[in-house]
């Protein structure tokens, strides 16, 4: 039987001839010439310059453009022509070389005057402390750049990059070293953008926050926000659990507000709260072991305990969704504490930790006196000692270990109190870190300040120790509310717990923080707060038990490292 000859496909330029039953050799045939795109290329026209920028064309060893009889090359895909005289159009010519016929004309006419607006910013997290920032618009102008900081104005923690040609649309901004701890990979803290474009002749000139038509200088509305560094990966085996923290308001704070704000009232809010979110774990403030019934005295010897704000809500917890109390008897343990310790003075034990157990097994667990356990200097006497708790965990479905810390820092608006904040949470990272080893932490609390705006806030220091914001991540709601409710509204009976809320239009100061150390996976967070139904404003009574909001997020517990 004659071998069949078969034609395929093959490389271009080249024909195949395949012999059945065996591989043939391959026949040469004539090459047809691939046509080579022509560059697309972009222009700003600008105060005596013409800036061109354009796309990579396949197959091209370099580029050279020409222009009023002038052929330069060009290693980069740019160029900026200037020394042009204004109002004369000028005609370039971007070729490629190497492809024979690939080349674009251009025409534009530099002009001086107020650059043209920018019409759109949008920013995204880039790998480590960056965000990429994409501008559309904008013209007119001989250099374009970028400036962000940590509020709308760009005021707080301002940075800028350097000048880029006018063409450039898309940028890598890094967050430089020196605000990192704010604004920086793992802070939480949302990123102001504002693109800036300079329609003058001198490229030194400095970006400025304000317009300045008579300058030629023109700064794009801040609308474009974003977090640096939060996408960050989630590895396989990270185990997640989801934690609440939440500043509750204790009983004594709100003793002398209207009846539908005491805890007698409340205590069935803050119960629901916490169930509709059934978080794996609740770390709080100002849950305390103050008694309901000031009449009312333990009887250790003969097991009986007095109810407390503590003990109401673990037993509603308990009884709604399972939950378990790692201090059940915390009023003794204050006591305790009292009698071996005759000079502390007033001291309160509000950080409680309570757990599903159906989801996690507790360990150890103990708690922490700033003046006694961690013995931080320059605690004035007069100041509540306000005890922190911690507790071990195991995620029962994977094994895996971590230590849960629920923390109340210092409230107060003074040097000094700004100072303890920060002393304390540094003396409270060296603490934990002697505990935990190298398990992850998961730290819950009212820290009592805003990264942004407080000259030494505790959770700065804890983010230079190595410390994560849950909150930095892609998936988040509630933000555009402050923790604390009374900045949302003000028009209930009583501060703290309005009737009305507005959200505010960027995303708003915090005080309250949920943390994670050496175990930085963070899969949403959320500011809650619950309106009512079909309304943005008005407030679900039947879910608001504190002035402060809940913090929810669920974090990912990864291997010791």
């Amino acid at each position: 039987m004659a071998a069949r000859r078969i034609r395929v496909r093959a490389a271009a330029g080249v024909a195949a001839l395949v012999t059945a039953g065996c591989i043939g050799g391959l026949l040469a045939a004539p090459a047809t010439a691939a046509t080579a795109p022509d560059p697309r290329v972009r222009t700003v026209a600008g105060n005596g310059t013409v800036s061109l920028a354009w796309d990579a064309v396949p197959g091209a060893t370099g580029y050279a453009v020409r222009w009023n009889g002038t052929t330069r090359a060009v290693s980069e895909r740019r160029i900026t022509i200037s020394g042009l005289p204004n109002g004369t159009t000028l005609t370039a010519t971007v070729a490629a070389r190497g492809l024979a016929g690939s080349s674009t004309t251009v025409r534009a006419t530099p002009t001086a005057g107020y650059p043209d607006a920018i019409t759109g910013v949008t920013a995204s997290a880039g790998t480590g402390n960056t965000l990429v920032v994409h501008a559309t618009g904008g013209g007119t102008a001989t250099r374009i750049g970028v400036m962000a900081g940590g509020d709308a104005s760009t005021n707080t923690f301002h940075f800028r990059t350097s000048w880029y040609p006018a063409t450039q649309r898309t940028f890598v901004v890094t967050v430089p070293a020196a605000v990192r701890a704010e604004l920086g990979r793992g802070t939480g803290n949302g990123i102001f953008v504002r693109v800036v474009q300079s329609n003058g002749l001198d490229p030194s000139a400095v970006m400025h926050r304000t317009s300045s038509p008579a300058e030629a200088y023109r700064v794009s509305v801040p609308t474009a926000r974003a977090l640096a560094g939060a996408a960050t990966p989630v590895p396989a085996g990270v185990s997640p659990v989801t934690v609440a923290a939440w500043n509750v308001n204790s009983l004594n704070a709100t003793i002398g507000a209207s009846a539908s704000n005491q805890w007698p009232a409340r205590a069935s809010r803050v119960a629901r709260t916490v169930l509709a979110a059934h978080p794996d774990l609740l770390l709080t403030a100002e849950l305390t072991t103050q008694g309901l019934d000031p009449s009312c005295h333990n009887v250790p010897s003969q097991n009986r305990w007095c109810l407390t704000q503590h003990t109401d809500l673990a037993h509603r917890l308990a009884a709604g969704g399972g939950y378990a109390d790692v201090f059940p008897q915390g009023d003794q343990a204050v006591q305790d504490f009292e009698r071996a310790h005759p000079s502390a003075g007033h001291l309160t034990f509000g950080t409680q930790i309570l757990y599903d157990p159906a989801r996690l097994t507790l360990g150890a667990h103990g708690t922490i006196s700033p003046r006694f356990t961690l013995h931080v200097a320059g605690w004035p006497s007069t100041l509540t000692d306000r005890w922190l708790s911690w507790a071990a965990f195991t995620v029962r479905s994977s094994g895996r270990r971590f230590v849960a810390v629920a923390v109340h820092l210092p409230s107060g608006h003074t040097t000094q109190l700004a100072t303890l904040r920060d002393t304390e949470a540094r003396a409270l990272d060296t603490y934990i870190d002697g505990v935990a080893g190298h398990l992850p932490v998961v730290l819950g609390g009212d820290l009592n300040a805003d990264a942004l705006f407080d000259p030494t806030p505790g959770q700065r220091a804890l983010v230079q120790r190595g410390w994560f914001d849950a909150a930095a991540t892609t998936v988040r709601y509630g933000t555009y509310f402050h923790t604390y409710n009374g900045c949302n509204g003000t028009d209930g009976a009583d501060y703290g717990y309005p009737l009305t809320v507005h959200r505010w239009d960027h995303p708003a100061r915090r005080i309250d923080y949920i943390l994670l150390k050496r175990s930085p996976y963070s899969f949403r967070y959320a500011n809650v707060l619950h309106l009512a139904a079909g309304s943005s404003t008005r407030v679900d009574r039947a879910y608001e038990g504190s002035d402060h909001l809940m913090q929810v997020a669920t974090v990912g517990i990864g291997a010791p490292s």
